[in-house]
């Protein structure tokens, strides 16, 4: 987590939306990180990624004009992630 902002720097990053389970685990330690790249939280990960969930979280992702999204947490987070690449 030390190293994330630098790298996204290094790669460009402009703006970042993170993706984070309904706990917010982690989510304010990320967003201290994060805090140059203006991040917006999405938090509605859930178990198997249901269709409506990566629905809300590509119009969230739309809506925060991010270019770089930060996935936080287990699975269901990391699942979400790859769905919003694919679609």
């Amino acid at each position: 987590l030390a190293q994330l902002g630098s790298r996204l720097a290094e790669l460009g990053t402009r703006k970042v939306l993170v993706l984070a389970p309904p706990s917010r685990r982690f989510v304010e330690a990320t967003l201290a990180v994060l805090r140059d790249f203006s991040p917006t939280v999405f938090d509605g990960a859930a178990t198997h990624v249901p269709v409506e969930v990566v629905d809300a979280a590509s119009a969230a992702l739309e809506r925060s004009g991010a270019d770089t999204v930060v996935a936080i947490g287990g699975g269901s987070v990391v699942g979400l992630g790859k769905a919003l690449r694919l679609k």
